[in-house]
């Protein structure tokens, strides 16, 4: 997603699981955070960094693929993605990976539409 926001103008940049506690300086007032439903227990320890931020904190986003998230409460706004449920076998064609792709598509026609 840093990547393709670049590409059209936007700053945009991304922070690795290891740096997450860099994140209260990493944020200016008006900042949006996008983060990707993960399993990854990283998630929680960055928006126990964020819940903690006064000023700086940023407008946050969930991308998931389930309402049920567990950390769905802690974000400012939740999209969900339409998938399958994998109990349909690992060869669908509506996967998490493909909503996700379809997603950056969509996202990126959006904000190249409205410059």
């Amino acid at each position: 997603l840093e990547a393709l926001l670049m590409l059209s103008g936007i700053k945009a940049s991304s922070i690795s699981t290891d740096k997450v506690w860099l994140l209260p300086t990493a944020f200016v007032p008006g900042d949006l955070l996008i983060d990707f439903s993960s399993r990854n227990p990283t998630l929680r320890t960055e928006m126990d960094a964020i819940s903690k931020m006064d000023k700086n904190r940023p407008f946050t986003y969930l991308i998931a693929v389930t309402p049920k998230h567990p950390l769905h409460k802690d974000f400012d706004e939740v999209v969900v993605l339409p998938t399958l449920p994998q109990s349909l076998g690992e060869e669908i064609v509506l996967g998490e990976q493909f909503s996700y792709m379809m997603f950056l598509d969509l996202l990126m026609q959006y904000i190249n539409d409205d410059q």
